[in-house]
């Protein structure tokens, strides 16, 4: 799980990251996402849209990645978050552990393709 979240305010390209404790590291990424405005949804009132307007806050697209020695074993994303609509941006890092657990589910089978990937590349250049 990741120990500490996003900044009170963000910006496009802010990252969090971590080592969990089997050595694998986690980073998550907010990014601006240009294709989502107020008016997909109908939550939003003519003040929220008029702020957003305002680039008060705006839209984004969250992605975990999960890396071991510098190979990224999985991936997940969430787009149309909003971004420093309310005080804070506390639920980014709840939004950020809810991917990791998407993604290290993946994990195992990602690395085990790797390995044996890696084995058959051994194997080929030894011909």
């Amino acid at each position: 799980m990741f120990s500490k979240g996003f900044k009170k305010y963000v910006c496009d390209g802010d990252q969090i990251s971590d080592h969990l404790s089997n050595g694998l590291q986690i980073v998550a990424t907010i990014r601006y996402d240009e294709g989502v405005t107020p008016n997909d949804f109908e939550c939003y009132s003519p003040d929220d849209i008029r702020r957003w307007k305002d680039n008060q806050w705006w839209f984004g697209w969250l992605e975990v990645r999960v890396f071991l020695d510098n190979v990224e074993l999985a991936r997940a994303s969430l787009s149309g978050i909003d971004c420093n609509f309310i005080d804070n941006n506390e639920y980014l890092l709840e939004c950020s552990n809810e991917l990791l657990q998407e993604c290290l589910t993946h994990c195992p089978t990602r690395a085990r393709s790797i390995v044996k990937r890696f084995a058959k590349y051994l194997k080929e250049s030894k011909k």
